[in-house]
């Protein structure tokens, strides 16, 4: 695997988190006690998976651009 294929799968996989981030966030704003595929985690459940999605994607983010630019 190159540079560039490992750089493009960081960048798709940072935008899947992405998106997990507003999904939860409004669920937890909303006092959810279940996720948008109907798993029972709690609305601290929520926010827990809104701040993990958010790490990972800019984690990944940060790795496509090092990738990229090398």
């Amino acid at each position: 695997m190159t540079k560039a294929f490992l750089a493009n799968v960081a960048l798709f996989l940072s935008g899947l988190l992405a998106g997990g981030v507003p999904d939860h966030g409004l669920l937890a704003l909303r006092s959810s006690e279940v996720t948008s595929y109907g798993i029972h985690v709690g609305v601290v459940g929520n926010w827990a998976f809104m701040v993990f999605d958010a790490a990972v994607a800019v984690a990944l983010l940060v790795l496509h651009r090092r990738w990229s630019s090398s």
